[in-house]
């Protein structure tokens, strides 16, 4: 489903990316794995076109879209839940939601209804505005109001960060959940166990190259790997 070859991203003259090559498959979940600072953040940007690459080839669906708008890479179907957040404060959850729907694609499973069966939470709150919210629940609205675009790939950039224990349990069930609909997910954590419970397959990027991929059980079982890459 996502081609991403070659790739080389810069920040002015500050090369970022050095050759990025990976893929993810539809229905699967690809895990980036990775210390701070590596690279990850900026490959899931050089993606969805904010910091487009200036050499390399990213395709979706066969298609080349490393030129694109990121509008108009989201209108193919890549949905974002960025780090950070970034939900509206000073918007409902409901217009939240209703933003992230305004260039839906047809044919998908996901409104407004459905995002509020994954997460009855957000119901309870459609009311409240987005600057209301906790933690928790800020990153459901988050995940759902991506899912309201109808992506068949979903790009997730630590959704865990900053949550308690208990959010985490409760946000690794969702992905899951999501996972069994078919939905393919790129999966930029800084939690290995919760990324590693979840990935087909897994990268690890260090220095802003691909330094480990394959089966996500050799991280598990790998003390040197986990030591060299990880520093855990």
């Amino acid at each position: 489903m996502l081609e991403v070859d070659d790739v080389h991203t810069y920040y002015e003259h500050s090369h970022i990316l050095h050759g990025v090559t990976l893929r993810a498959q539809a229905g699967a979940v690809t895990a980036i794995l990775g210390r701070n600072g590596v690279g990850k953040t900026t490959l899931i940007r050089s993606i969805i076109g904010f910091t487009p690459p200036r050499r390399g080839t990213i395709r979706f669906g066969g298609e080349p879209i490393q030129r694109l708008p990121s509008y108009e890479i989201s209108r193919r179907g890549v949905g974002l839940v960025p780090q950070g957040r970034r939900i509206f404060p000073s918007l409902t959850v409901a217009e939240n939601l209703e933003i992230g729907g305004a260039a839906r694609r047809a044919g998908g499973p996901w409104t407004r209804d459905e995002v509020y069966r994954l997460f009855p939470r957000l119901r309870d709150r459609s009311g409240h505005y987005g600057g209301q919210l906790s933690g928790g629940e800020q990153q459901m609205l988050a995940i759902g109001r991506a899912l309201m675009s109808n992506p068949s790939l979903l790009l997730m950039d630590e959704p865990s960060e900053g949550l308690a224990p208990l959010i985490v349990r409760e946000l690794a069930a969702t992905l899951a959940e999501l996972k069994k609909t078919g939905l393919a997910i790129v999966l930029v954590e800084q939690n290995i166990a919760l990324a590693l419970s979840l990935a087909d397959t897994a990268y690890i990027i260090s220095k802003g190259r691909v330094v480990f991929d394959g089966d996500p059980e050799r991280i598990r079982t790998d003390e040197e790997v986990r030591t060299r890459h990880l520093g855990v």
